[in-house]
């Protein structure tokens, strides 16, 4: 009895793994990055996604996941980290509705996103991962110094002329 307990617990966590994949995106692209991967039945799933920006950005990032099925609550983690300093900047959950995180003003350097979770199910699972980068819209106060700043520019510009 307790053999055939051991030989079923041993073939349980064989059929339960994980696998780590990686991929390098390079510098990330204005339009954004695409990720889509399978899980499959009774796994674990860890994607790493490489890339580098080359100027102060702010990135937009959803996830979903289809035909997953869960213990608990959302399973599924996308994580950011700098790659330079391993500093781990945010994350959010995400399961079967689209979620989206925002991670703000990233100076320019390489990051990583670490997506992961779990399928219990008994179909192969497919998740979905995009990642955009989003431009700043100015605050007020930068509009209001830029129109002082053409302001003055224009009272010595008369000054000048009446001189």
């Amino acid at each position: 009895m307790k053999l055939r307990f051991l030989a079923l617990s041993a073939l349980t966590v064989l059929s339960i793994s994980s696998a780590r994949a990686d991929e390098d995106w390079g510098v990330h692209s204005e339009s954004g990055e695409v990720a889509s991967f399978q899980v499959l039945q009774r796994h674990n799933y860890d994607q790493v996604f490489h890339f580098s920006l080359d100027k102060t950005s702010s990135l937009k990032t959803t996830a979903v996941v289809n035909n997953l099925v869960f213990t608990t609550s959302p399973a599924n983690f996308v994580d950011l980290f700098n790659f330079d300093t391993g500093e781990k900047i945010g994350y959010f959950s995400f399961g079967t509705t689209e979620t989206t995180g925002y991670f703000n003003n990233l100076t320019a350097g390489n990051y990583l996103y670490e997506i992961y979770g779990a399928n219990f199910g008994v179909e192969v699972g497919q998740v979905v991962f995009t990642s955009a980068a989003i431009n700043a819209v100015p605050e007020a106060q930068t509009y209001a110094l830029m129109l002082a700043g053409l302001g003055a520019v224009g009272f010595i510009a008369r000054r000048r002329k009446t001189l």
